[in-house]
């Protein structure tokens, strides 16, 4: 089930009630930033696996190199390109519903 969330510690809360396969993760979110979401889904036993998606309207080789460190699988730069994205969930072997 899709689920929105507008700022770190709300997308904590969402994602500790949904335990999600997978979470695109706006870099800049307000109050904790997506880099610090990101370490907590992966301090969790659930958010190990889950793949991680960070988006940012940055896409220098540093900022890539952030996100990794961070724990993020991919990074997209915005805007988002749908085939893009939808490339990158197949390589994953995610289904889209």
């Amino acid at each position: 089930m899709p689920a929105t969330a507008h700022d770190g510690p709300e997308a904590i809360e969402v994602a500790n009630e949904f335990h999600p396969d997978v979470a695109l993760l706006d870099i800049g979110l307000p109050k904790l930033n997506g880099y610090e979401v990101a370490r907590w889904f992966r301090e969790q036993p659930w958010g190990r696996n889950v793949l991680l998606v960070g988006v940012s309207g940055w896409g220098r080789d540093d900022d890539r190199q952030r996100a990794k460190d961070a724990g993020f699988d991919a990074y997209l730069v915005k805007p988002i390109n749908h085939d893009e994205l939808e490339r990158l969930l197949a390589e994953m072997h995610v289904k889209v519903v």
